[in-house]
C-alpha cells in the first residue's frame, strides 16, 4: 500500500508554493515565473503537481492579458494568452479573447480558428458564436455567419433592436458588428470568471475546503453551463472526500461539453474514490474510442483495471500508455508493480529500471523507481540507480537521504551515515535525514553522536514521538537512566501505544530503583506487544523474586 500511495501521491514543488503565494496576493506575473519554473523541473504531464501550476500558470498569464487588452497594450495581452494556451489549451475563454484580439488587428482567419477551437471545448459559448459570425460575415461568409447566428439564438441571444433574422441575408458588415461590440477599455483585469472564483482560491490556499466549496457553487449557481466551474468544483470535492458530489457536476459539465477530457479524468478518479471500479474502466474504456492516442486516459484505464484485481488486463493499456509516452515514469512505475504482483520480477525490473533511465534527470522519479526496486528485493540495484541520481544531482538533498536509506536496508551502515552527512550539509535543518543519522550512529555504538543529532532533532520537532523515544533510548544506553525518562514520558503522552517506548521507559525507572514504576511500564508494553521479551523476562523475574520471598516468609 505503501507502493500504491507513493504512486500516487501528491507532492508540493517550493517554486509551486511560491507560486501560490504571489498569486493570492494578486502579483500575476511572479506567480506565472514560478509556475513555470515548476513545471521545468518537475516535467512529469502526471505529478500532480505539474498538472496543478500548469492551470494556475495559465491562470496567471490569463490576468496578465486581460489587464493588458484593457489597457490597450493588445501586443502583450496577446503574447499572455498565447503563453497561457501552451500550458493549458483546453481554455476557452481566453481563445475568445486572443480572438478579439486579432480581430482588430484585421487577422480574422487567425480569430476564427481560435474560435473554433474554444467552441469545440465549449459548445454553449455564446459570446463566441456571435463573434464567429462577425468573423464569417467579414469573409464574404453568408451562410456561415447565419449558421452562427442560429447557435447563438437558440442559446438565448436576443438580436439588437432594429435586426431581425428573417433580414440577415441583406445585413451589412456594420450590422454583423453589432453582434459582438466592442469591449470598452477598463481597468478591469477579471479573466471573464465569477468573483466567487477569486474567493475559491484564497479559501483552498488556507486549507479552508468547505468555504472553497461554497464559493465555486455560487460561481456554478451563476453559470451553471460552464463546464470548467464545475469541474473545479469537482476536483475540489474530490478531494474533500465527496466524490459522489463531485461525480454530479462532472455529468453535468459532461452534457455540457462531451469532449472535456480533463472531465472525463477526474470523473473516473471519483469513480475510483467510491470503489467502482467497474464503472471507471467503462467509462474509460469509452473514453478511449474518441481518444485512442492519449497516454493519461491508457495509464488511468491501467490503473483501474489494477484496482478492480484484474492484474492481467491492466497491462495492455498500460504498455500502451509507455509506448506513446516513453516518458510516462509513472506508467512506468505502475507497470513494474503489476509485473511484480504476477510474479514476473524480469520484466519488473526492466519496466523500474526503464523508467528511471527515461527520467534519470528526475530527482522525485529516481526516488520512486528506487523504492520499487527495493520492494522486489533487488537492494544493490536501488543503491546503483541513486549513486547515478546523486552523480547527476549532487546538490538534491533528498537524494541523499534516499541513497543512505538504501544502503541501511543492506546493512552497510557506515556508507549510510555518510549519505545522510551529505543530506544534512546541503539542507542542514533536515531533521528526517538527522534522525535516521543517529539511528545508524546508534546501531554503530556511537551513543554521542547518536544523542547530538537527536538533541538537535527534538529542539526542533518537539511533537515528534519517534524522535523523542530515540533520544530516551540512547541516553539510557549512555547510562544516563534519568536524562532518559523525560524524553520517554515526551514520546508516550504523544503516542500511548508507543510499546518500545514504554518498555525502555521500565529499564530507565528500574536503574533509578523505582520498581513498582518500571513492573507498571513493563506491563503495559506487554499488553501493546505481547512477544516483546525483554518486558516479560523482567517481569517473570520479578515474580520470581516475590515468589521465593513469599515462601520463605
Amino acid at each position: 500500500m505503501a507502493l500504491f500511495a507513493a504512486l500516487l501521491g501528491w507532492g508540493h514543488n517550493r517554486h509551486y508554493h511560491r507560486g501560490m503565494l504571489a498569486f493570492n496576493r494578486g502579483e500575476f506575473e511572479t506567480a506565472a515565473g514560478e509556475f513555470e519554473t515548476a513545471l521545468a523541473e518537475v516535467r512529469d504531464p502526471n505529478d500532480p503537481d505539474w498538472s496543478l501550476a500548469r492551470v494556475y500558470a495559465a491562470e496567471a498569464r490569463a490576468r496578465l492579458g486581460l489587464a493588458c487588452f484593457h489597457a490597450g497594450r493588445d501586443a502583450d495581452a496577446e503574447a499572455h494568452f498565447t503563453r497561457a494556451l501552451e500550458e493549458n489549451p483546453s481554455f476557452p475563454d481566453l481563445r475568445y479573447w486572443r480572438a478579439r484580439i486579432r480581430v482588430r488587428a484585421g487577422r480574422t482567419a487567425e480569430a476564427m480558428a481560435d474560435l473554433d477551437s474554444a467552441l469545440a471545448d465549449q459548445p454553449r459559448y455564446l459570446e463566441a458564436w456571435l463573434l464567429l459570425a462577425t468573423c464569417r460575415a467579414e469573409q464574404g461568409d453568408a451562410d456561415g455567419a447565419a449558421a452562427a447566428l442560429d447557435r447563438a439564438l437558440a442559446l438565448g441571444f436576443e438580436l439588437p433592436a432594429g435586426l431581425a433574422r428573417a433580414a440577415a441575408g441583406g445585413w451589412t458588415r456594420a450590422d454583423w458588428a453589432r453582434l459582438a461590440p466592442e469591449v470598452p477599455r477598463t481597468a478591469s483585469a477579471a479573466a471573464g470568471l465569477p468573483a466567487p472564483v477569486d474567493h475559491a482560491l484564497e479559501r483552498y490556499h488556507h486549507g479552508d475546503l468547505d468555504g472553497a466549496i461554497a464559493e465555486l457553487s455560487r460561481a456554478v449557481e451563476e453559470r451553471p453551463s460552464y463546464a470548467d466551474l464545475r469541474c473545479r468544483l469537482a476536483g475540489i470535492l474530490v478531494e474533500a472526500g465527496r466524490p459522489g458530489e463531485a461525480l454530479h457536476h462532472l455529468e453535468s459539465a459532461l452534457r455540457v461539453n462531451p469532449r472535456y477530457l480533463e472531465a472525463r479524468l477526474l470523473a473516473a478518479r471519483a469513480r475510483l474514490e467510491r470503489g467502482e471500479s467497474a464503472a471507471a474502466v467503462a467509462s474509460l474504456e469509452a473514453a478511449l474510442e474518441h481518444y485512442p492516442d492519449y497516454p493519461d486516459l491508457h495509464f488511468w484505464l491501467g490503473l483501474a483495471r489494477f484496482r478492480a484485481g484484474d492484474f492481467s488486463g491492466a497491462l495492455a493499456p498500460l504498455e500502451r500508455a509507455v509506448e506513446l509516452n516513453r516518458q510516462f515514469a509513472r506508467a512506468q512505475r505502475l507497470l513494474g508493480l503489476i509485473y511484480h504482483a504476477l510474479g514476473r520480477p524480469g520484466q519488473a525490473l526492466r519496466a523500474v529500471r526503464r523508467g528511471l533511465t527515461r527520467d534519470r534527470d528526475l530527482p522525485d522519479a529516481a526516488l520512486q523507481h528506487a523504492r520499487l526496486l527495493l520492494a522486489v528485493g533487488d537492494g544493490a540495484g536501488a543503491e546503483h540507480e541513486l549513486t547515478r541520481a546523486v552523480a547527476a544531482q549532487p546538490d538534491y538533498p533528498d537524494l541523499h537521504l534516499a541513497l543512505g536509506r538504501a544502503r541501511r536496508a543492506h546493512g552497510a551502515l557506515e556508507e549510510a551515515a555518510a549519505a545522510y552527512r551529505a543530506a544534512l550539509r546541503l539542507r542542514p535543518g533536515y531533521a528526517a535525514a538527522a534522525l535516521e543519522l543517529a539511528g545508524v550512529e546508534l546501531a554503530l555504538g556511537r551513543f554521542a553522536a547518536a544523542e547530538e543529532a537527536l538533541a538537535r532533532v527534538v529542539a526542533d520537532h518537539p511533537d515528534w514521538p519517534d524522535a523523542q523515544a530515540l533520544l530516551g533510548r540512547t541516553r539510557l544506553l549512555r547510562g544516563d537512566a534519568a536524562g532518559a525518562e523525560g524524553p520517554l514520558r515526551e514520546a508516550i503522552g504523544r503516542h500511548p501505544r508507543l510499546a518500545a517506548a514504554r518498555a525502555d521507559l521500565g529499564w530507565a525507572l528500574l536503574a533509578q530503583g523505582r520498581t513498582a514504576e518500571a513492573d507498571a511500564e513493563f506491563a503495559a508494553a506487554l499488553e501493546l506487544a505481547p512477544l516483546h521479551a525483554l518486558p516479560r523476562q523482567q517481569l517473570e523475574w520479578r515474580e520470581l523474586l516475590r515468589t521465593r520471598r513469599d515462601e520463605r516468609a
